[in-house]
């Protein structure tokens, strides 16, 4: 039943494998990838990319090595773990480095020109190769150790045609009597986002972001892992502390969010990693203690597509990750999870992942519970034919059939699109859904949550604006027709609303009804609207 939307998996440095974990639990599965398999060391970075062995299936590329000659790209087979072979990597039996000269790989990204670039932390440089073959290209962008220059490049992430790339500020150094290759703060150099808006090798990037430095870190700043949520902004981690919410049209600063689980008081005694957003939309970085390097993993819920700022611990600090840096989800598969011609109760977590799943439940009173599993989205539900419920969670697609269906989204996340089809219908309303009622007499009732959008279809539909509490947030009706669709508000007499004390104003051509300074409903392009046509009840 388990398939692998539900699981992510970890780059463990220290450990030189890569480790799975249950995304609802944070229970540990074990090693997706052997330590030191095909020479794996210093694994910080996992990206799911093209099939790399003829199964048909994503392939895992992986970024190994800190050292000339011995850095590369290894790749593993994306279902079982296995080894594949080595993507990027010199040949010690030639003259020359097929691998232009990369040192200490972090940041791998596929382009829309379809080439592989790698960030060459220690050699100050973006190498670009041939995404099929693995084969050097070019260097696509070089340091200048100039403040807005490539220094000590991290995560790289294309977004909108445009590459960009977290700096850590440092000058890549050698070291002329012993070769070595470090890291020099010296010069002072900010920590920042850049953007390459063009693909041509020697491009001059922009400056996204420059931030100053949390106040839970140690003051410094060292920028890292770079992901874009539901919401369209960018998120960068601070593996010195904290993780950094921009707006990615303007640039500017939306909030950062705390990831200090080891102290109470600053400065943090932790570090942080990546971030990868789950197919849920919650948002998960790893982080690990100074002290002892052992590490722990951070979750953040999603509220209307941007994860909220409280980080619950979902792995606490385990032995087994040993100063984890790289997280990746897998990529979303879909399974097709089939009913009866009877009546069926299938719940998630027992009958199905409910993670991008496909339902048909068929004929018959079916019952299917997606809410009752907090990990559960993206699932696709189709009811067919019979009186069936169903209980959405996040960002599901139902769809009624025909019969007298109930859709129930009370404990939902919101982005749900809940479609009644023939039947009369009866809608519960969470928050930030969408509900169509189709054909029949549907039903909905608005309960405390709100902004959702409401289509009663063909037929005489009634909208429960309000039920018992005032919804936080006004709920917009599309479909509203005077004298064939009903508004009631249930409990009125309690909450002191009546004709007398609810208010209708016509504003840009819709009626919205308002209760003391709340909005409660909006009806989009409906006029005349008599507050008498108003159905109270208690």
């Amino acid at each position: 039943m388990q398939n692998r939307n539900s699981s992510f998996l970890v780059g463990n440095t220290r450990g030189d494998n890569v480790l799975r974990f249950d995304a609802a639990t944070g229970n540990y599965l074990g090693e997706f990838i052997t330590a030191a398999l095909g020479g794996l060391k210093n694994p910080d970075t996992l990206l799911f990319g093209p099939d790399g062995n003829g199964d048909g299936k994503s392939d895992l590329y992986v970024a190994s090595g800190s050292e000339l000659g011995s850095s590369s790209i290894l790749r593993f087979d994306g279902q079982t773990g296995n080894f594949i072979d080595v993507f990027i990597g010199d040949n010690p039996d030639t003259d020359e480095d097929e691998t232009g000269g990369l040192i200490r790989p972090y940041g791998v990204a596929y382009g829309l020109d379809g080439n592989f670039y790698v960030s060459s932390f220690f050699s100050d440089q973006i190498l670009r190769y041939n995404g099929t073959t693995g084969e050097f290209i070019d260097v696509f962008a070089q340091g200048n150790a100039q403040a807005g220059g490539l220094n000590g490049p991290n995560g790289l992430l294309f977004i909108n045609n445009s590459l960009y790339v977290t700096t850590q500020g440092s000058v890549a150094k050698v070291n002329l009597d012993t070769g070595e290759v470090s890291a020099d703060f010296s010069a002072g150099l900010p920590s920042q986002v850049l953007r390459y808006d063009s693909l041509a090798a020697g491009t001059t990037p922009t400056v996204f972001a420059t931030p100053s430095p949390s106040p839970e870190s140690l003051g410094f700043v060292s920028l890292l892992g770079l992901a874009v949520a539901k919401d369209g902004d960018l998120y960068v981690s601070d593996f010195a502390n904290g993780i950094q919410r921009y707006d990615l049209e303007t640039g500017n600063l939306v909030k950062t969010v705390s990831t200090n689980y080891t102290t109470e008081t600053p400065p943090s005694n932790n570090f942080i990693g990546g971030l990868a957003f789950a197919p849920n939309g919650d948002l998960l970085t790893v982080g690990f203690n100074r002290t002892t390097e052992q590490g722990a993993i951070l979750q953040y819920d999603t509220q209307g597509g941007s994860p909220v700022n409280l980080y619950e611990i979902l792995v606490p600090t385990n032995p087994v990750l040993e100063r984890p840096i790289g997280i990746t989800f897998f990529p979303t598969e879909s399974k097709l999870v089939f009913g009866t011609p009877g009546n069926d109760d299938l719940t998630a977590g027992v009958d199905l992942e409910a993670i991008s799943d496909i339902v048909f439940t068929g004929a018959g009173d079916d019952k299917v519970d997606l809410a009752i599993k907090s990990y559960a989205s993206n699932n696709r539900i189709f009811l067919g034919s019979g009186n069936d419920i169903i209980y959405v969670r996040n960002s599901d697609r139902a769809f009624g059939g025909s019969g007298d269906d109930v859709f129930d989204a009370t404990d939902g996340k919101g982005g749900s699109r809940m479609s009644g089809g023939a039947g009369n219908d009866t809608f519960y309303l969470g928050s930030g859904d969408r509900a169509l009622g189709g054909a029949g007499a549907d039903l909905f009732v608005v309960q405390s949550g709100g902004d959702n959008l409401l289509a009663g279809g063909a037929g005489a539909d009634e909208f429960q604006i309000v039920t018992a509490e005032l919804p936080e947030a006004a709920n917009t009706i599309l479909d509203f027709e005077i004298g064939i669709d009903v508004i009631s508000i249930r409990g009125a007499a309690t909450l002191g609303i009546s004709a007398a004390t609810l208010v209708l104003h016509e504003i840009g051509g819709n009626t919205e009804i308002s209760f003391g300074d709340k909005t409660l409903a909006i009806l989009n392009s409906v006029h005349g609207l008599d507050v008498n046509m108003i159905k109270f009840s208690s």
